[in-house]
């Protein structure tokens, strides 16, 4: 008998920790000098990046001038427009107006994106969302610099940081002539505190510390330099001889005027930057901050700098001697246009005039100094400016050292979790310590991702971020707030054992109930409740809230959240979650696609109309591109059949089991198309399926294997087959969800756009790819459990306490001769469905604790299937029989 845990158990003991090696390891990004660098950019990315809950940080600049360009999630200017209030009916009388019959302009060449604008009743396109088009707000607003300047370092060699893992902290060293400083950087993981430890050596002028903000220019988005509105089409007439309308910006004057600038003061010890922003509904007097800066262990006289330009660090992006912008593979990148939007704004920050106070440091020789930062808001505490002295004082006295250990602390408790969901891999110490290395990194910013902004927002504290929120610029992407139409790419992080971080999804969604109950009823006509496209910001609510015309209409996004939501019982098996947080949106969901699905009933089946395909074409006559997309159908099924499975478990509502039910059986066949080798899968009625640069890196189509689950391992081979020629033909940017969810790239990592399929060689590269890909190692989407199903035949691999569907965590080791131990925790005690690992061979399971062998039945219906009832709490050693 093979003893799984003492086996699993001995592999990893043999390994140092997660604990243990990222004590010791530390990155190395060298500094921007021009700008921050990329477009957001992530905690380990290209440039130097700091991150905690609630703040995060980009690194750049000369040696003579180190600055830190702050984010927050709370500083967010909350404006929105709330009007011309766009209804499903007014979306379907203007696609059924023959006034409209002409217009033929959806992108069947060239980029599938869609035009936001609809069709109107009276003939043409007209964007009802324009204002999210043309504001920048609401979005997140640059907080200011932190900037050491050391003039005599201006020519210095361009400074490389290198952050620790043990505390998340980072090093700069400038040498230059002799001359030299030592910087080191922390921001706290539980105090919202940036400290800055400064040491130099044989200064002939003194180095400063210095806080600055710029006067706000997001109003460029929408104004000339002069102050005139600019002219931005509304509407667009179907006669072509009918002239175009324009935006109406005076219409809201009560709401796009400007920021007023930014202020400093000084008082005792404390000198800061103050920003009030311009009235909204969330803070009718105006949402404010302050950065509050103290300087400790050393003498400094401090000035401040009144309005004039030139006081901060400017932003600019150079171009070669072709005129194209140094912006690493800007040549080939799908969207260099945003670069070039980037440079425009970054141009406005660094024409513009702002306020600085400078606390310039008295001993010019040798000497070492610190300096304390607090960013605090009206959001937090209504005395906020007291607030910041409080904490500076309190940092203090704890020092840079104290604020080091709390993060180490904090870090050494994310990794000892992370323990489980780990993995080694290998079969030689070389291949072990890469995998080891990657895997670390990963974990290392596991307690966040991008569509958190790498931070933790919490929703109901008005908090928010998304990874595209750049530094230094006024005016930004997306409004800074999460999409939900990528949220196909969350479950990763379930079934690794690392899903706390998605709890913004639910915590979201729940803030927002009532609301989208009222959206439902309001715009749609329908009951239940409707979570559209996204971008929701942290502000004060309202039901017509649309950050996109066209997208709102998306039928099968708000299917996406609830997949996400719906995993911390799928996966983490939390009754509790279940009952008070998940079920409530799902039952209001599934009333909401059950009603909107009867619309389209024609005596034989569910029509799901319009629901506009997420990211491409849109709105067109008749709604001929806007009818049963493959992601709208495949969602409504799921969430309507999930709905009925938590209903009946926790006994409720079983009046509308039935409706459900029915709906999720009639509806509509998904679209497809025929090609050589037989039919693939589309995403909508009309157009074939297709991916070209500058497409969003989804596709519709792969919705049933990434997202619903419908087709999966355990599927009928001809549907793998349909999918995986789909993914042949249509090769997306991510395009590796047909293959490998469904067993069929076992040794090759999948062709994607512009990109042929490569041979897996080794190790190395197969580690690589399971930072995007880990149900190579496990896949239980059909409910049951499989065992390696898409790696090499030589792969060495264990893995320890990922997650299956039913909650169970799954522990399992392999060699180049097949599984060697599996070990298996139940969450639930429910059936548990293993994929025998040794084909042919009987299988026990036992009970660890107990000695106890449990009952194991063996389906042969689809495969080889071990079924025994697991124990809530119990730990089950997997092992083959002697036959």
């Amino acid at each position: 008998m093979q003893n799984s845990k003492k086996y699993i158990d001995s592999l990893f003991s043999a390994e140092k920790t997660i604990k243990e090696t990222a004590k010791a390891k530390t990155f190395r990004r060298e500094l921007c000098r021009y700008n921050p660098g990329g477009m957001g950019g992530s905690i380990m990315g290209r440039y130097p990046r700091m991150a905690t809950p609630a703040m995060k940080a980009a690194l750049w600049g000369s040696g003579g001038n180190l600055t830190l360009s702050l984010l927050k999630t709370d500083v967010v200017d909350r404006r929105y427009v709330d009007k011309d209030h766009f209804t499903m009916a007014d979306l379907i009388e203007g696609a059924f107006s023959e006034k409209n019959k002409d217009i033929n302009d959806m992108p069947l060449a060239g980029m599938t994106r869609p035009p936001f604008a609809v069709l109107h009743k009276d003939g043409g396109r007209y964007n009802h969302a324009l204002w999210s088009e043309v504001y920048p707000f609401p979005c997140q607003k640059s907080v200011g610099q932190i900037i050491v300047k050391a003039d005599e370092l201006m020519e210095a060699e361009q400074p490389v940081a290198e952050q620790h893992m043990k505390d998340g902290s980072v090093t700069v060293k400038v040498e230059k002539d002799g001359k030299s400083i030592d910087v080191n950087y922390i921001f706290g993981m539980k105090r919202n505190i940036a400290a800055v430890d400064l040491s130099y050596e044989n200064m002939d002028e003194p180095v400063a510390f210095r806080l600055y903000r710029n006067v706000d220019q997001g109003h460029r988005r929408y104004m000339e330099e002069n102050g005139e509105y600019k002219k931005v089409v509304v509407y667009r007439p179907a006669d072509a001889d009918q002239s175009y309308e324009y935006y109406d910006f005076e219409a809201d004057r009560e709401i796009n005027g400007l920021f007023e600038p930014p202020a400093t003061g000084r008082e005792g010890r404390f000198f800061w930057v103050h920003q009030v922003f311009p009235s909204d509904t969330t803070f009718p007097e105006g949402f404010r901050y302050v950065m509050m800066g103290l300087v400790s262990n050393a003498e400094a006289e401090v000035d401040e700098n009144q309005l004039a330009k030139g006081l901060g660090t400017a932003p600019y992006i150079p171009r070669d001697g072709q005129g194209m912008l140094k912006v690493p593979g800007i040549r080939t990148m799908t969207h260099p246009e945003l670069f070039e939007l980037m440079e425009e704004n970054y141009s406005h920050v660094a024409k513009a005039p702002g306020v600085a106070v400078t606390a310039r440091l008295k001993n010019s020789d040798s000497g070492k100094a610190r300096l304390y930062v607090a960013v605090v808001t009206v959001n937090e505490t209504a005395d906020y400016m007291q607030k910041a002295k409080d904490m500076l004082l309190e940092a203090e006295r704890i020092g840079f050292e104290g604020i080091a250990a709390e993060n180490e602390a904090w870090y050494d408790a994310l990794y000892e979790k992370r323990e489980n969901g780990r993995i080694i891999m290998g079969g030689t110490e070389e291949e072990k310590c890469f995998a080891a290395d990657i895997f670390t990194d990963e974990v290392y910013q596991s307690w966040t991702s991008g569509h958190m902004g790498y931070c933790n927002p919490d929703p109901a504290k008005l908090e928010g971020g998304a990874s595209y929120a750049g530094y230094d610029i006024d005016i930004q992407n997306w409004h800074t707030s999460p999409c939900y139409n990528e949220l196909f790419t969350e479950g990763k992080y379930f079934m690794r054992n690392q899903y706390e971080p998605k709890m913004l999804w639910p915590r979201l969604i729940s803030l927002w109930h009532e609301t989208f109950k009222e959206k439902a009823r309001l715009k749609f006509g329908l009951p239940g409740m409707c979570m559209a496209h996204g971008f929701l910001p942290p502000a004060a609510q309202s039901p017509w809230y649309m950050e996109n015309n066209s997208l709102d209409f998306s039928m099968e996004v708000p299917g996406q959240i609830m997949k996400v939501i719906w995993n911390f019982w799928d996966y983490a098996a939390d009754e509790k979650f279940l009952k008070n947080t998940a079920y409530p949106i799902l039952r209001d969901l599934a009333i909401f696609y059950e009603a909107f699905a009867r619309m389209g009933w024609d005596g034989k089946q569910f029509n799901i109309e319009p629901t506009v395909e997420t990211e491409s074409y849109g709105v067109s006559y008749r709604l001929e591109y806007t009818c049963n997309n493959t992601g709208a159908l495949t969602m409504f099924r799921k969430v309507l059949n999930i709905a009925a499975e938590a209903a009946e478990y926790l006994g409720l509502d079983s009046e509308l089991i039935p409706g459900w039910l029915e709906v999720a059986e009639k509806l509509a066949p998904y679209p497809k198309f025929r090609v050589i080798g037989g039919d693939i899968m589309g995403s909508n009625e009309k157009a074939f399926p297709r991916h070209t640069r500058g497409d969003h890196y989804m596709f519709n189509g792969y919705n049933p294997v990434n997202l619903s689950d419908e087709i999966n391992l355990d599927s009928p081979q001809e549907l793998k087959e349909l999918m995986v020629r789909t993914a042949d033909v249509v090769c997306a940017a991510r395009n590796w969800d047909p293959y490998i969810l469904t067993g069929a790239s076992k040794e090759y990592i999948p062709c994607r756009y512009a990109k042929g399929a490569v041979k897996i060689e080794n190790h190395n590269m197969l580690a690589e790819d399971l930072l995007e890909a880990p149900e190579r190692l496990m896949n239980s989407r059909s409910g049951r459990i499989h065992l390696f199903p898409a790696v090499p035949d030589w792969t060495v691999a264990a893995f320890r306490g990922f997650l299956a569907r039913g909650g169970f965590e799954v522990s399992a080791a392999r060699n180049e001769e097949g599984v060697q131990a599996v070990m298996i925790k139940a969450r639930r005690s429910i059936p548990c469905r293993l994929m025998n690992p040794w084909t042919g061979s009987n299988v026990a399971a036992e009970d660890v604790d107990t000695g106890i062998l449990a009952d194991v039945t063996m389906d042969l219906s689809n495969g080889e299937c071990i079924i025994f009832n697991a124990v809530q709490g119990h730990v089950y050693n997997i092992y083959r029989k002697n036959n």
